[in-house]
This record gives structure tokens, C-alpha cells and sequence, in this order.
């Protein structure tokens, strides 16, 4: 059954990009406000009261980092709100994409700052799937093993494409909405019954290298396709024509 109001809570230490923020959602007139907070016990205290639908988290906030907010929100029942993770500290700390995607799943979007480009582009796209999440419209993740042997979880609908590793050609790369990023050693053809099973609409870009889903391409220039998220891929002469 959708609801009539949802609610959104805004984690961030930056006074001004609460402020855009908020200025943003004002916008969606059925969401309403939880105070920003900047404290990593408050902003805990925040969710287990209010149970906001949607949260906008930095991951510098004070008292740490958001880590913590997410593994709490990880281990409550029936609870999963839609969150659009973000950091300016990406360059000083790479491996945070790669916890936030293997160990945070319900993280829905990664963001690195400054995120005011993205959410122009893409701002009503997230209120809508944070709609649709909170409705119960929520798609069930599935586990897709990496080159590691190790059990990845996954929602379909978020792979961008699967790309050859251009440093390892045995081993392929999986590119997700929220910029993770999986390495696997599947085989073309197991990528390509991976994706019929799941109902992914995909295109073979180049032979052997690239298969991407045809939901997220955003412009086309001969050559090339260009993804959500800015990924640039080149099409071969051959498959230029089934596109």
C-alpha cells in the first residue's frame, strides 16, 4: 500500500549541503524533514526513532565515521531505508567504495563529493525508487560470486554492465548504479545467462569485452555510449548496427 508522507533524514557535517539538501527535497511535497544531524549517537537515536525512509549519510561525520549507522541499520528487522552514501574522502581512503558495496548492501547510491551535479541529474529518480522501497516494491538481492570465490550480494536492476579487466584479461568487471565494482571470473556465456535469468535487458558493445544494460544508457555518439555515472564505452563496428 503507498503511503501518503514519507520521511528523510540528512547525516552531514556541512551546514550548506544540509541546506541544498533540504532546498532539494522541498521539491516532493509528500516527504518531510528529520532534523540534520552531525553526530554519529544522535543520528543513531534519529533512525531508531524516526525510521526515516530515505537518508542522505556522509561518511566523515562527528564522533567517526558512518560505518557504524550503517551496521546498525544492517541488523534491525524489517527495516530498510533507501540510502545515498557519500564522501569527499574517497582520494585519502579508496577502500571505502569497496566496504560500502561488500559489506552495506543496502546502501542504494554511492556519491563522491560534490554530489549537487548528480542529484540535479538524478535527484528525482532516487526520491521515486525511495518511494518504492518504502511502498514494500522492493526486488530481492541475489549473490554473485566474485574472483575470490567469496558470495557477493547484489540487486539486478543496479548492474550498469560487465567490462574486461583491462589489467587481468581472465577476469571480468562488474560496474553497479552505486559505483561498485566486482571482479569476477565468470564466463561470457555464464554472464550472459546470469543476466536472461535475472530479465536484464543487455547489449553486446564489443565482442568478448563488454555487455552492458540497455536501461542506463544516456547518450549515444557514434563511437560511443555513455552510462549513468558517466561511464564511456566503445561500441565495435559490428555491433554499432544492433544498437
Amino acid at each position: 500500500m503507498k503511503k501518503s508522507t514519507y520521511k528523510y533524514l540528512v547525516i552531514e557535517d556541512d551546514r550548506n549541503i544540509w541546506k541544498n539538501i533540504t532546498a532539494r527535497m522541498q521539491r516532493y511535497l509528500q516527504w518531510q524533514p528529520i532534523p540534520f544531524t552531525d553526530s554519529l549517537p544522535e543520528a543513531i537515536a534519529l533512525i531508531d526513532a524516526q525510521k526515516p525512509d530515505l537518508i542522505f549519510s556522509d561518511w566523515s561525520i562527528r564522533g567517526g565515521n558512518a560505518y557504524p549507522i550503517l551496521s546498525h541499520i544492517h541488523k534491525k528487522t524489517y527495516y530498510t531505508p533507501y540510502i545515498i552514501f557519500f564522501t569527499g574522502y574517497q582520494g585519502e581512503n579508496p577502500e571505502i567504495p569497496q566496504v560500502v558495496f561488500n559489506e552495506f548492501p543496502l546502501v542504494k547510491k554511492y556519491l563522491v563529493k560534490p554530489i549537487f551535479q548528480n542529484l540535479t541529474e538524478h535527484l528525482q529518480q532516487y526520491v521515486l525508487e525511495a518511494e518504492a522501497l518504502a511502498d514494500g516494491q522492493q526486488e530481492a538481492p541475489v549473490f554473485i560470486e566474485n574472483y575470490l570465490k567469496q558470495q557477493v550480494r547484489i540487486l539486478p536492476h543496479e548492474i550498469l554492465c560487465f567490462l574486461q579487466d583491462e589489467e587481468n584479461p581472465r577476469l571480468k568487471v562488474l560496474h553497479t548504479l552505486s559505483g561498485g565494482q566486482i571482479h569476477l571470473k565468470q564466463t561470457w556465456e555464464e554472464i550472459h545467462h546470469f543476466c536472461s535469468e535475472h530479465h536484464l535487458s543487455t547489449f553486446v558493445a564489443h565482442t568478448r569485452k563488454t555487455v552492458v544494460n540497455r536501461a542506463y544508457i544516456i547518450r549515444i555518439n557514434k563511437p560511443f555510449i555513455w552510462l549513468e555515472g558517466g561511464l564511456k564505452i566503445q561500441v565495435s563496428r559490428e555491433q554499432w548496427q544492433l544498437l
